[in-house]
């Protein structure tokens, strides 16, 4: 085979080569930055990433083309600068620095192939954004090197410089060479065991080099490894996110109780483990998370979640009904076991499956798993007793910054009421209406002057409810010496002006000795005693 070597043609041409390369290397930068900046901000972000088909975006197939290219033209300045007796070692060392990028730019791809797919631990993905940082910054270093010898300038003398000059092109540079198969074999050991002498001597003269060299292979060794160990192992921390199904999910909380937002008991004989789970939808369309794929293993039992129990908790989360969840959306949903009382233990394992390989018609499963350990909140907490006419805050509560304030009470069987009646030009009167038990001889209504002012940012609130008195409060009073508890139903007029509550309770509250208001958010108790 007879081909030509490109001496003579890199000599002419250098400047035009460098300038090349110069535009190689800014669009590797400019791909490198895009990946920094990617990794930073799914750290920043709580390890979470709206995005999808990361691979093709931010690696493609143009950028290991272009490393490929710039490693080439490099190979062929270092034989040639070391052909003519020219120092080689920044060439080498850009070669070597190019190689690297170029392993790390399948690594990367491999990593944001199975981003959508698989979890990444938040160890993991700082180590990568910290690698980032380092794939980006120093190719400003080549950037410079390659301008430099674009313009002549030679850093090892400072001065102005022609390479056409300062480098003879002779007739061999541009000679046909014939490559021949046909060699003896003391020749080629010969040969080889030369090259292998001149290759140690040159180790040795630039140690430092090489070191380098050495500490960025294990580096990538390193990231190979850890990249391994996060795809064998599905073990998901519940304090970081990971990804399903293109949701980003996150556990935010898990707790195990008996009772619903108003500390109210659901069952005699089963707890309910409640998972808070921040979901984001990643994908391009509406999308409903399967939840059926989220088993709660006890033994050798799998429970699936309950969906229509998540109403009890809603001042947890908001209860999820397999709704399709909006592109790029981030919900706080809850999940919801019932587990027999006799199940109950510190720590829970949530198996999630996350795909079904399939080889000769067998399908093997994997799962993400999660280990949690829920805390415990049924004991009432009893935060004082508080008077008419005094504000107060459920600061401890789920419901966050909301306050209370009761003014004053009566108890009739019937509430008259005020209201505007407007016509169609807006013209409007003041109009009376009326309240009543219904004929019912076992209820009548408690008119409180009051004002709640939920805190908007509370589950409660955040996800639309609004029925605070329903929800959360009961009367405990005294009547003929015994303690009775009543249940309240709203009944207040929405046109009220004077904004009264209006509540049907027991009948023999008219008569009791002592009435106390109980507000009991979950395991939160406040009491305003009214009588």
């Amino acid at each position: 085979m007879i081909i030509r070597k490109p001496f003579k043609f890199l000599i002419e041409h250098f400047k035009i080569i460098n300038v090349v390369l110069m535009l190689l290397v800014s669009f590797v930068i400019f791909k490198f930055f895009n990946i920094m900046q990617f990794f930073g901000n799914f750290v920043t972000n709580s390890y979470t990433t709206s995005e999808v088909d990361l691979a093709a975006h931010y690696i493609g197939i143009l950028l290991p083309i272009a490393l490929i290219v710039i490693i080439l033209i490099n190979i062929i300045i270092f034989i040639l600068f070391r052909s003519k007796d020219k120092d080689t070692k920044a060439y080498m060392v850009s070669t070597i620095f190019f190689i690297v990028l170029l392993v790390f730019s399948f690594v990367y791809r491999g990593v944001l192939e199975n981003f959508e797919f698989n979890t990444i631990e938040s160890q993991t993905a700082l180590l990568y954004r910290d690698t980032a940082k380092f794939t980006f910054y120093p190719n400003f270093l080549f950037l410079i090197f390659y301008f430099l010898n674009f313009i002549g300038f030679d850093l090892s003398t400072f001065e102005f410089t022609n390479l056409r000059d300062d480098i003879d092109i002779a007739k061999e540079d541009d000679a046909e060479i014939e490559i021949g198969v046909q060699l003896e074999d003391y020749k080629i050991k010969r040969g080889f065991f030369k090259k292998l002498r001149e290759m140690k001597y040159y180790i040795l003269e630039n140690k430092l080099v090489f070191m380098g060299i050495g500490g960025t292979i294990l580096l990538i060794l390193l990231i190979f490894i850890i990249s391994t160990i996060v795809k064998l192992n599905n073990n998901v921390r519940v304090d970081k996110a990971f990804t399903y199904s293109n949701f980003a999910i996150k556990v935010e909380n898990s707790y195990l109780t008996k009772v619903d937002y108003g500390g109210n008991a659901l069952s005699d004989k089963y707890h309910y483990l409640v998972l808070v789970l921040s979901v984001t939808n990643k994908s391009k369309t509406p999308k409903a998370l399967d939840t059926d794929n989220f088993w709660l293993q006890i033994g050798n039992t799998y429970i699936y979640p309950i969906l229509d129990k998540s109403t009890y908790f809603k001042d947890l989360g908001e209860p999820y009904y397999k709704d399709k969840v909006e592109v790029g959306k981030t919900h706080k949903y809850i999940l919801c076991y019932s587990i027999l009382d006799s199940e109950i233990s510190n720590r829970y394992t949530i198996k999630i499956l996350d795909t079904v390989k399939y080889v000769n018609g067998i399908g093997t499963p994997t799962y993400k798993t999660l280990k949690v350990s829920p805390k415990e909140n049924d004991k009432i907490n009893n935060n004082g007793t508080y008077s008419l006419g005094e504000e107060f805050i459920l600061s401890k509560s789920t419901l966050k910054n909301t306050s209370v304030y009761v003014n004053d009470y009566s108890i009739n069987d019937t509430y008259t009421y005020e209201y505007n009646y407007c016509n169609k030009n807006n013209e409007c009167v003041l109009k009376k209406n009326a309240v009543s038990n219904n004929s019912n001889t076992k209820k009548t209504l408690m008119v409180l002057s009051s004002d709640v002012t939920l805190d908007t940012s509370a589950n409660y609130s955040m996800y639309g409810q609004n029925d605070f008195y329903n929800n959360f409060v009961t009367f405990e009073y005294v009547y003929n010496d015994k303690t009775y508890t009543s249940s309240v139903t709203d009944k207040s007029a929405s046109n009220d002006i004077s904004n009264s509550k209006v509540l049907e309770v027991d009948y023999n509250m008219k008569y009791a000795s002592s009435i106390n208001m109980i507000i009991t958010v979950r395991n939160q108790r406040y009491v305003i005693s009214l009588l």
